[in-house]
């Protein structure tokens, strides 16, 4: 029906010389728990065919090889020759060319054309001075278009109106321009039609007929048996062997695919990969450090004092945990606080009881988080923008309503001023001692409650996916929108609640604070492990990333440390922790 040959029988002979020159030697290549001393050879003119099941770490040797992605350990030679690749350009210059698994990502520019896309990587050809060659550049495209027999109706045609079969015979052209000799073919024919299958087997051939050597990557065995002269197998970034085409078959390859490592005895390096572990470790140390540097540091009333500065940013940072698991950002937090605070106040000033005064802060955050998730969910704001706004509206919400006066809360055998032993215990002969933070039981009764909603509901699971893949996640069938706006409504309830913190401790609100409150959460959650990228999140990480900045905030003064050196300090050490997420992700690929 295609007119052509689409299937063939599997080879049974390589032509390749066994002792034809070693164009590529990668020797124990290694990245993080992906890739695990990986070693082989491609000779001249072969096709080395590389198996696996999915995750078993074929792509991530091959972007190693092409620079995408730094490896640990290693080393690479081209003709026997070491070489440095640092960068994707350094793989350019040496001859490797790679055809990335996600064309459309990775490997095109789908808005042009396909003069442009076949020109990318050899502009210095085309260049004369300052400017493009544009007829040569055209002249070399078409000889690419009919060589490789590429249906378009000009190379001035859109690259995203073509069939996938043609966009891949665009993307080779790139890499043949180039005159790359080594090229990597990541599931070559993933994405395009039997008959384009063919033809890409056909190229291919001839190619390698040509004198290029080809890594092919493929998670079909009957492609990778039809095209290869050998093939190697990888399992949990290992190779668990390495077959000639004449005694490789499909039971063999899926032995070597499945030849997992037996379970390890947990070590400290397996301890110690729990994000929540990693970051405790730096708040026992600065809590040594700052022992060892003063006495006043282990008295009762510096714990005191971490925990009473402690309880509102903790609320904060809780709520907004959900958000950037999100992928999101409410930069409201801290306005919306204090708005609820002097809201409440408001009615409070005016006769009604404590307890409903507590419903209605909560109601208020619950509102402005909803109204965020409305405007990132349903409207798409940028979440930046959306929860940029709401921190002016309820700043100045907060003014208008208390006309811009200070409410007080109630102290002492004041009416209402129950609500304060929530967080403090502020009476002297009750069970526990005066002063006794007992705002840190309730802080552990939500975290605790918050993490098992993140982690173990489908509520949270739902939220880790809409940072992880938010299309991914709606076209499974979620409503996105919904969950997406839930997570903002958390993050109002929870700065309500620190708002209630906020005043039980310091006694008053003011209209015009609030601003700043927001970084040390977001400090707080980042510093933590969440992922600003969305889908990774841990309450319990955020809790101890919110004492780690406020041990330093209160242990600074006593050695000395001005409060504007604070805030340097600080700001390094939220810049680290942003880094430090980045580097994690580029590791986890």
């Amino acid at each position: 029906m295609v007119g052509r040959t689409v299937f063939m029988e599997p080879k049974t002979k390589s032509d390749v010389s066994a002792d034809a020159e070693v164009v590529l030697r990668c020797e124990n290549l290694n990245r993080g728990k992906y890739v695990k001393n990986v070693s082989f050879e491609l000779r001249k003119g072969e096709i080395l065919g590389f198996s696996g099941l999915m995750g078993a770490g074929r792509t991530e040797v091959a972007r190693l090889i092409f620079g995408a992605d730094p490896m640990d350990s290693g080393k690479i030679y081209i003709h026997g020759k070491e070489v440095s690749i640092k960068s994707t350009k350094d793989a350019v210059n040496a001859g490797i060319g790679y055809l990335s698994e996600d064309r459309k990502r990775y490997g095109l520019l789908v808005d042009k054309s396909v003069e442009e896309n076949t020109c990318l990587s050899s502009l210095e050809k085309f260049t004369k001075g300052l400017f493009i060659d544009g007829s040569k550049s055209k002249s070399v495209s078409e000889k690419y278009v009919q060589e490789l027999r590429t249906k378009t109706p000009s190379v001035t045609q859109i690259i995203k109106k073509l069939s996938g079969g043609n966009q891949q015979k665009v993307v080779i052209a790139k890499w043949l321009v180039k005159d790359s000799e080594i090229l990597i073919f990541d599931e070559p024919t993933r994405g395009i039609d039997v008959g384009a299958k063919s033809e890409i087997y056909d190229l291919m051939e001839r190619l390698v007929k040509e004198g290029k050597s080809i890594i092919m990557i493929s998670s079909e065995l009957p492609e990778v048996l039809r095209m290869s002269d050998r093939v190697v197998v990888m399992c949990e970034g290992r190779i668990t062997g390495c077959l000639d085409i004449s005694e490789a078959s499909q039971e063999g390859i899926m032995t070597c695919a499945t030849n997992r490592q037996g379970a390890k005895i947990m070590n400290l390096k397996k301890i110690f990969s729990n994000q929540q572990a990693v970051v405790i470790m730096p708040l026992v140390v600065i809590c040594i450090v700052f022992s060892l540097l003063t006495d006043k540091f282990l008295q009762a009333t510096t714990f005191t004092n971490i925990s009473k500065s402690a309880y509102y940013v903790a609320f904060m940072a809780i709520g907004v945990t959900f958000v950037i698991a999100t992928g999101g950002i409410d930069l409201s937090i801290g306005t919306v606080a204090i708005c609820a605070a002097l809201i409440g106040g408001t009615f409070m000033e005016k006769g009604t009881p404590m307890f409903v005064v507590i419903l209605i802060m909560l109601l208020v955050g619950a509102v402005f988080g909803l109204i965020n998730g409305i405007l990132v969910s349903h409207f798409e704001l940028p979440a930046f923008i959306a929860t940029l706004g709401t921190m002016m509206v309820s700043r100045g919400l907060g003014s208008i309503v208390s006309k811009t006066k200070t409410i007080s809360f109630p102290q002492g055998n004041s009416a209402g001023a129950w609500f304060r032993e929530i967080f403090m215990v502020t009476k002297d002969g009750g069970i526990l001692p005066k002063n006794f933070p007992t705002g840190f039981i309730l802080l552990a009764v939500c975290a605790v409650v918050m993490a098992i909603v993140l982690n173990k509901t489908r509520l949270g699971r739902y939220i880790l996916s809409i940072g992880s893949n938010k299309e991914a996640t709606r076209l499974s069938g979620i409503d996105v929108k919904r969950y997406e706006t839930l997570a903002y409504v958390f993050s109002g309830v929870f700065a309500a609640l620190a708002g209630l913190a906020y005043v039980a401790v310091f006694s008053t609100a003011q209209p015009n604070t609030g601003n700043g409150f927001e970084l040390d959460a977001i400090a707080g959650v980042v510093i933590g492990g969440t992922s600003l990228s969305g889908g990774v999140g841990s309450i319990v990480g955020t809790i101890i990333g919110v004492f780690i900045m406020t041990v330093l905030k209160i242990g600074f003064p006593y050695i000395g440390v001005q409060s504007h050196y604070q805030l340097f300090i600080t700001g390094i050490i939220l810049v680290f922790a942003v880094y430090m997420d980045i580097l994690n992700r580029k590791r986890k690929g």
